[in-house]
C-alpha cells in the first residue's frame, strides 16, 4: 500500500443504538435502503472504509435490545455479513460492545463492555470509541484486547468539546465559529499504549434541504475539498466519518458524498493519493 497519503473514511455504524428519535423512527427500508446506496457508493468510487460497528450484534444468541426486536438486530447483522464481512476494501472495525458512552460509564462497566467483546465471534482490529470518548485506561483496555489502532481526534484546541462538563458560551461560539474555517486537518498519527492514533479531520456533515442548507452545503463543500487539497499536497491523509443515519434522515444528501469523492479521484493521480481505511494506515505506521 502506497504511503503517499489519500484519503480515508470510517463510519460509527451504529444505527439502532445511535438514533433517536420517536417522531420520526427508522423503518426497515430506511436502513437498508439508504446502507445499500452508500455502499454502492463506496463501491463505485472504489473507496476503503472502515466501518466500526457494535460488537452486540456478533453475538451467538441475539436478544432485544432498545427497544430493537431479535429479528431486527438478525436483519441488521444479516447486511453486515452480506455485504461488508468479506469485502477486502472493507475494515470491519468495532465500535465498542454496547456503543458504551465510556466516559459517561461508571469505571466497572467501561471494563465490562471490553470483558463482553472477548465472547463474540468476531475479532476487530480498529476500534472508534463512541462520541470519540477515550482516555488512557480505555487505551489499556483496547491494547489487552489486542486492537491495532483507533481513531483518534486532533490536538487543536478549537475540536476539543468536552460534553461533560458545561462550556461558556463564548468558548462554544468560538469553535462553534472555528469549525467552519478552512484549517490545515491532516492527519495526524502517533502512537500510544502500543496502539497506532489515527486522527480524524472532518465529521462530514449533511445540511438540511432549505435555502440556508443549500448554502451551508456549497460552502462546507469548498472547505472540504480545499482541506483534502492541503492534505494531499503534503503527502497526508484526510480523513473524513459520518454515520449512517446522517443520510438516512437526509437521503438527498447522498449526492453530496458522491461529489466529494469525484472530486477526490479527480486530483488524486496528480499527488500519487490512494485511497484507505484504517488498517492499511495502521499496517504502514506499526
Amino acid at each position: 500500500m502506497a504511503t503517499s497519503g489519500g484519503l480515508i473514511v470510517s463510519l460509527d455504524y451504529e444505527l439502532n443504538w445511535g438514533y433517536r428519535n420517536e417522531a420520526r423512527p427508522l423503518d426497515n427500508f430506511d436502513v437498508e435502503g439508504t446502507l445499500n446506496n452508500i455502499k454502492a457508493l463506496l463501491d463505485q468510487y472504489e473507496i476503503r472504509s472502515t466501518w466500526a460497528t457494535v460488537g452486540q450484534l456478533f453475538q451467538n444468541e441475539l436478544t432485544p435490545s432498545g427497544g430493537w426486536s431479535p429479528d431486527d438486530l438478525y436483519r441488521q447483522r444479516g447486511w453486515i455479513e452480506a455485504n461488508l464481512v468479506n469485502d477486502p476494501k472493507v475494515d470491519l472495525g468495532s465500535h465498542s460492545f454496547d456503543h458504551t458512552f465510556f466516559l459517561e460509564t461508571p469505571m466497572e462497566n467501561r471494563k465490562l463492555d471490553f470483558d463482553n467483546m472477548q465472547g463474540i465471534s468476531r475479532v476487530f482490529k480498529s476500534i472508534v470509541f463512541p462520541r470519540n470518548q477515550y482516555d488512557t485506561s480505555l487505551l489499556d483496555s483496547a491494547n489487552n484486547y489486542k486492537l491495532d489502532c483507533y481513531r483518534s481526534v486532533q490536538a487543536s484546541w478549537y475540536l476539543q468539546s468536552d460534553k461533560l462538563t458545561k462550556e461558556n458560551l463564548f468558548l462554544k461560539l468560538c469553535k462553534r465559529f472555528c469549525e467552519l474555517l478552512p484549517f490545515d486537518r491532516a492527519v495526524e498519527i502517533s502512537r500510544e499504549h502500543e496502539l497506532v492514533a489515527i486522527s480524524d479531520s472532518r465529521f462530514f456533515r449533511f445540511f438540511p434541504g432549505n435555502t440556508l442548507g443549500d448554502l451551508l452545503t456549497r460552502y462546507y463543500r469548498f472547505l472540504v475539498q480545499k482541506e483534502l487539497l492541503w492534505a494531499l499536497e503534503q503527502g497526508r491523509y484526510y480523513h473524513i466519518w459520518f454515520h449512517p443515519h446522517n443520510l438516512i434522515v437526509k437521503p438527498q444528501r447522498m449526492q453530496e458524498l458522491e461529489k466529494f469523492f469525484q472530486f477526490f479521484h479527480s486530483v488524486k493521480d496528480r499527488y500519487n493519493a490512494r485511497s484507505h481505511h484504517m488498517m492499511d494506515v495502521a499496517s504502514t505506521s506499526a
